[in-house]
């Protein structure tokens, strides 16, 4: 690829991810991996840049499209790992372009944040029912935890447990205890089938939850 296409191909691709903000020539230039006078030479300086990307519009991006990013993203932390899944895997996987994943999400740490929140809500009920008509929930799920050394995720996680631990304990009428141990079975129960699926089906939650009895 010639320099002059990189450097294009870099502005346009910052002005996307920057919903049409502001764009200098030196964030061009560390994006088109070349020295400033190169970027800016080719740009034609501050008002060559504002010129070009006056005539590149932002995208149109649906409401409907971060969803089919945030199911993307997690059907990607199921299959390679939240590690070794990039922006373009997610936007392929969702069939749109990496443009439309920067509209909706700063990088790849707020989309795995707010990937977080859609993966661990609900209550009780819905997690066994995620467990049982989608294997891949189960295996997002466990990535997700593996992310929480990141605050944000971590916040976003715990949250969603309190919430789970809190219906547990009322379906079973026991005390904070044995939802605590309701919860722990079940955490137990979604790494144990990331690991071995065919082992430990879905009806291993039904069968196992009843027998932690209140005291």
């Amino acid at each position: 690829m010639r320099v002059s296409d990189r450097v294009f191909r870099a502005a346009r691709a910052l002005h996307v991810e920057r919903r049409g903000g502001e764009v200098s020539v030196a964030e061009v230039a560390r994006a088109a991996k070349v020295s400033w006078p190169t970027a800016n030479r080719h740009l034609g300086g501050k008002e060559g840049l504002a010129a070009l990307l006056a005539k590149e519009p932002v995208p149109a991006i649906s409401a409907d499209s971060k969803s089919r990013l945030l199911y993307a993203a997690e059907r990607c932390a199921a299959s390679k790992g939240i590690d070794r899944s990039t922006l373009d895997d997610v936007a392929a996987e969702a069939g749109l372009t990496k443009g439309a994943v920067y509209w909706h999400f700063e990088s790849k740490q707020a989309l795995i944040t707010e990937l977080a929140a859609v993966v661990f809500e609900g209550d009780a009920d819905t997690w066994q029912r995620k467990l049982e008509s989608d294997p891949a929930w189960a295996a997002a799920a466990v990535e997700l935890w593996a992310s929480s050394r990141d605050e944000a995720v971590r916040d976003r996680v715990v949250a969603a447990r309190a919430q789970i631990r809190s219906s547990l304990r009322a379906a079973l009428g026991g005390t904070e205890h044995d939802a605590d141990l309701a919860l722990a079975l079940l955490d137990g129960l979604l790494v144990a089938r990331r690991l071995e699926p065919e082992r430990y089906h879905a009806g291993a939650l039904s069968e196992a939850l009843p027998k932690v009895s209140p005291r």
